[in-house]
């Protein structure tokens, strides 16, 4: 019987980590969708959150069933560097900017000229 359960305490352990990783992620994609909303002015993608939500879920899940290989954005991010790239928000880079206050090298280089090769 302790053995049992043990088993059966691992296994919900191991889901609700699963669950929660997927959860977050989902929640960060669509606040990423939302400030893509904000930034093209299409209030229905900012501001309705179920709109948002399947927008986060149905593009990565397309791409992921789309048979095929080479597509862009399909490789997996190894380290830190990458996958912080990856999640970081267009507004991060939108509004980055020099000292004196206008748009600086840094707001309008695009985040695939500064990957190391490292990464990739």
């Amino acid at each position: 019987m302790p053995l049992d359960l043990a088993t059966i305490f691992a296994a919900v352990v191991v889901i609700s980590f699963a669950a929660t990783t997927m959860d977050t992620g989902v929640r960060l994609q669509r606040y990423v969708v939302q400030e893509i909303g904000e930034l093209i002015k299409v209030r229905v993608l900012a501001r309705n959150l179920s709109v948002a939500t399947t927008v986060a879920v149905v593009i990565p899940l397309a791409m992921a069933l789309i048979p095929g290989e080479g597509r862009p954005g399909t490789r997996s991010a190894s380290c830190g560097s990458c996958s912080g790239r990856r999640t970081s928000s267009p507004r991060a880079w939108r509004s980055r900017s020099s000292p004196s206050g206008s748009p600086g090298a840094a707001a309008t280089r695009s985040p695939s000229s500064s990957r190391s090769a490292s990464c990739w």
